[in-house]
């Protein structure tokens, strides 16, 4: 996969507590290192513990973007198209990294 420009904010990112409304609605933010930018809240009014698991996968997702992107650059270098099981790991990779590019088509 050729390198495409980035429409997201910069890594890495991370979780922390959001303070600003904790009496009535308990949350946490995702933000990033480099520049402070809130990324986004997350809430999990009646599971806590989906709230926590949901914004430490969205903190990560920089992070899982560029190594499945590399994974696949990689595998397509050396391709064994005779794998029928990594030939089906290949196009869900693919398949997932065209999510992040379609819903950035669609922004612009």
């Amino acid at each position: 996969m050729e390198s495409e420009a980035r429409a997201w904010t910069k890594g890495p990112w991370f979780v922390c507590p959001d303070e600003r409304n904790a009496a009535w609605r308990p949350g946490l933010t995702i933000g990033s290192v480099p520049d402070g930018v809130r990324i986004c809240d997350v809430f999990a009014l009646a599971h806590a513990d989906f709230g926590a698991a949901n914004a430490g996968l969205i903190a990560a997702a920089p992070d899982l973007y560029e190594a499945l992107s590399e994974m696949v650059t990689r595998y397509e270098a050396k391709a064994d198209m005779s794998d029928v099981e990594a030939i089906e790991w290949h196009r869900r990779a693919r398949a997932a990294l065209a999510k992040v590019s379609s819903s950035q088509a669609k922004r612009e």
